[in-house]
């Protein structure tokens, strides 16, 4: 096997299937790339036995120049890690990557010349990975939508000791619409957007795959397809395969207010600048907590540490209705609703102290539901 390229395609391709190598596993060869060489191509594989990427260098680049030089068909296993590494730092403009025997893999360039230990590619797992063309369980949306989607919901997952599916994104489509759902329990996330003829299908993925998605340069589309026991997510010449979390979500209408007899609409840039402020006095605390008082006299937000003391900001371009009004809450919670809003102007929507409340900007396709927390200030 034996393969030189440009050194630029090179290295952004082993970067983007880096992303799916672990940071220890149990099973050796998912540590490793398993590489193949054909005619004309450099196909990758990477896994971490959940997650698996599978991508492709070939064809052209800007300039119209071919991003393989030279290719000798083969396969074998390399440590991924160190490749990256090596290809990464290099500063020759065309890799030659050289396998001389069955376990070294040599890399050079002009200047430079390693040679990695390297493993048959016969003793890689067995992962079968195709996109069905004639699946009707898959849809493609714009990579604007998908972006969309994700930065509206990735926040909201949870990080840990939560039930598993609440380590994923919830990916639900029909009636045309598609819908990325994420909670951890404490707040709740949603986005959906307008897609015709998006088949019936619900499914729930880790948030690292859609991570790894969402930071493909220009993307353009992106194809959701459900498999047997698994979801297939094709970019280009990039499949991205995750296994399923299994568990069930809670309902967004169900759970959401249906009467709000108090609300309160702020500046956005002036509201999130006012909970920096507050949440310095909270800095160390595992939940930094904020009070929010509304009432005649105007809108005041107070937070306070045994550590640091306390502190207070009152609102100026603040409009509230109801009586008078408290609730505490984690500042974090309410700052990502309003950065994922990304609006002028937001409306905290309250069905009374102590109940769930909605950050809104009049979009129905953006929930925002936080539960509050009692803050003693």
């Amino acid at each position: 096997m034996k393969l030189t390229a440009k050194a630029d395609a090179l290295k952004k391709i082993f970067q983007r299937a880096a992303d799916a190598i672990p940071a220890k596993s149990s099973e050796p060869a998912f540590m490793n790339f398993l590489l193949t060489v054909t005619e004309d191509s450099l196909k990758i594989l990477a896994s971490d036995g959940n997650i698996t990427l599978k991508t492709k260098l070939s064809g052209k680049d800007e300039k119209g120049e071919n991003v393989i030089i030279s290719a000798e068909p083969g396969r074998i296993q390399v440590p991924a890690k160190i490749l990256v590494e090596m290809v990464t730092k290099m500063v020759g403009n065309v890799i030659t990557l050289n396998l001389t025997d069955d376990t070294n893999l040599s890399v050079s360039d002009e200047n430079t010349f390693y040679n990695i230990n390297s493993i048959d590619a016969k003793e890689y797992p067995d992962i079968e990975m195709e996109s069905d063309p004639s699946s009707s369980s898959s849809v493609t949306i714009t990579g604007e939508q998908f972006i969309s989607m994700y930065q509206c919901t990735s926040f909201a997952v949870a990080v840990k000791g939560a039930r598993q599916c609440f380590l994923g994104i919830n990916i639900k489509s029909g009636d045309g619409r598609i819908a990325f759902l994420a909670t951890d329990a404490c707040r709740l996330a949603q986005k959906t957007i307008e897609v015709p003829d998006a088949p019936e299908m619900s499914f729930t993925v880790p948030v690292k795959v859609l991570s790894m998605i969402a930071k493909t340069e220009n993307l353009k589309e992106v194809k959701l397809e459900l498999g047997d026991g698994k979801a297939l997510f094709s970019v280009g010449d990039t499949i991205y395969q995750s296994r399923l979390y299994n568990g069930e979500f809670p309902s967004p209408e169900k759970i959401k207010p249906a009467v709000t007899p108090f609300s309160l609409t702020v500046d956005s840039n002036e509201f999130i600048s006012a909970l920096d402020r507050v949440t310095l006095v909270t800095m160390g605390d595992a939940t930094p907590l904020a009070k929010l008082t509304c009432s005649a006299d105007g809108v005041e937000i107070a937070a306070s540490s045994q550590s640091y003391g306390a502190a207070k900001e009152h609102l100026k371009n603040a409009s509230f209705n109801g009586d008078i009004f408290q609730i505490g809450f984690n500042i974090k919670f309410v700052t990502d609703a309003v950065h994922a809003l990304n609006s002028k102007e937001v409306t905290l929507a309250f069905a009374g102290e102590g109940r769930l409340f909605m950050v809104q900007n009049g979009d129905d396709s953006n929930l925002q539901i936080i539960t509050p927390i009692r803050a003693s200030v």
